[in-house]
């Protein structure tokens, strides 16, 4: 598309315009796991979120899966040469994916307390994001397709999750709310890891 190819390179020279050596670039390699980290540490501490431990590791866990699946699937399939020429593999930012499915994840878990919690979590998956534009490292138009596909993952994986528990415990005959189901990886096969507790 002509108009985001420019959109793109109008960014790009913005962007190399300004020094970006005072930044780390180890910092939004970390930065993109912090909403992540703080909906459980914000359970931690007594706030309770919209899911008990278990369900919400596999709600993380499934919506990562699907959301690192993707990335790896069209970065391999477009084949998009990164800003600083390092590799093909610039489409999407998977960075961008993390941050935001992350984000997405807090906000669903809390939206029922606060929406600071939504609101702090998006100001640090855009601070991700422009961090890997500013890097060097991303076009923007990467960074909003890896946002994107990150909160879309987060929201099939909390609309799905509920529907394949309850069927799942209705084919075996058990309570719904006791069942936890999470993807599993072993010897290089995937499956699913379904733990019920009856207490």
């Amino acid at each position: 598309n002509p108009t985001l190819r420019g959109l793109d390179l109008s960014i790009r020279e913005q962007v190399l315009a300004q020094s970006n050596k005072a930044i780390s670039s180890q910092f939004d390699n970390t930065l993109q796991y912090a909403p992540a980290y703080a909906v459980f540490a914000l359970n931690a501490v007594g706030i309770k979120g919209k899911n008990k431990f278990l369900d919400r590791l596999a709600l993380y866990a499934i919506s990562n899966t699907i959301m690192s699946k993707t990335v790896v699937k069209l970065k391999g399939e477009f084949g998009k040469l990164r800003r600083d020429g390092s590799n093909y593999r610039s489409f999407p930012s998977g960075h961008a994916a993390t941050a935001f499915s992350a984000a997405e994840f807090m906000r669903l878990e809390f939206k029922n307390e606060s929406s600071i919690y939504g609101i702090a979590a998006y100001t640090i998956a855009a601070a991700t994001g422009a961090l890997r534009i500013y890097r060097n490292s991303h076009w923007f138009s990467d960074v909003v397709a890896g946002a994107g596909i990150g909160i879309l993952s987060t929201d099939l994986t909390y609309f799905v999750y509920p529907k394949i528990k309850k069927l799942v415990a209705n084919q075996m005959g058990l309570k719904p709310k006791n069942l936890t189901i999470s993807p599993s990886y072993q010897q290089g096969k995937a499956g699913l890891s379904i733990v019920y507790n009856p207490k």
